[in-house]
């Protein structure tokens, strides 16, 4: 995957079918979070894409209850927006993802979690109309 958009070697970021997918990589801290969301928008305006897939299951965020309120508070400075839909992937039993599911929701968000990158595609992929 290229890396558009200030991506670091923690983060890849790459567009296919229309879908933005995004794979975090490594120990992650806020700065890294930051500049997923940030290539993760610039890669949506350049594909005009409105699907994003943030593959989380190659990384690891020690403090990642702390670090998803205050991305979904600043995911729209980032250029992320409620008309976006996202799937977020994580392996089975990664607390992760009901969390951000949740925290997501409260703030307006389209985000659902999988463990499984073919569902979380078709979830994408169904939502299109």
């Amino acid at each position: 995957m290229a890396e558009p958009g200030g991506a670091t070697d923690k983060v890849t970021v790459g567009a296919r079918d229309g879908i933005v997918r995004v794979e975090l990589h490594g120990e992650i801290h806020f700065r890294d979070s930051v500049d997923a969301m940030r290539a993760a928008a610039a890669a949506a305006r350049e594909n005009m894409a409105d699907r994003l897939v943030f593959d989380l299951r190659d990384s690891h965020h020690v403090e990642f209850h702390a670090m998803t309120l205050e991305s979904t508070r600043m995911a729209p400075d980032m250029g992320l927006n409620t008309a976006l839909r996202c799937a977020v992937i994580g392996h089975e039993g990664d607390p992760r993802l009901a969390f951000i599911e949740d925290v997501a929701a409260n703030r307006g968000f389209k985000v659902r979690g999988f463990t499984d990158v073919a569902q979380a595609v078709a979830w994408l992929k169904a939502g299109r109309g």
